[in-house]
């Protein structure tokens, strides 16, 4: 897993499309416990090194590293 800072460049990006919007999980990889495909969440924050921190509709708050290959993908609101 990468765990590197991004570039704010990056991180200004990530904010722009995805901080307090609603996503759905398309597959989470590298997680011994996933999320499952599917599951719907709001991102409530974003880190330094790019994890889209999530509260997901089951409870959970498991984050999301879409550098390190998880996939997700905006809803409609």
């Amino acid at each position: 897993m990468n765990f590197e800072r991004i570039n704010q460049l990056e991180l200004q990006k990530l904010k722009d499309k995805y901080l307090s919007k609603k996503i759905e999980l398309v597959e989470m990889v590298n997680e011994s416990n996933p999320i499952e495909a599917g599951t719907q969440g709001r991102v409530r924050t974003i880190d330094s090194i790019g994890t889209l921190h999530t509260l997901w509709e089951n409870g959970r708050t498991l984050g999301i590293c879409l550098q390190n290959g998880d996939k997700i993908k905006l809803v409609d609101e």
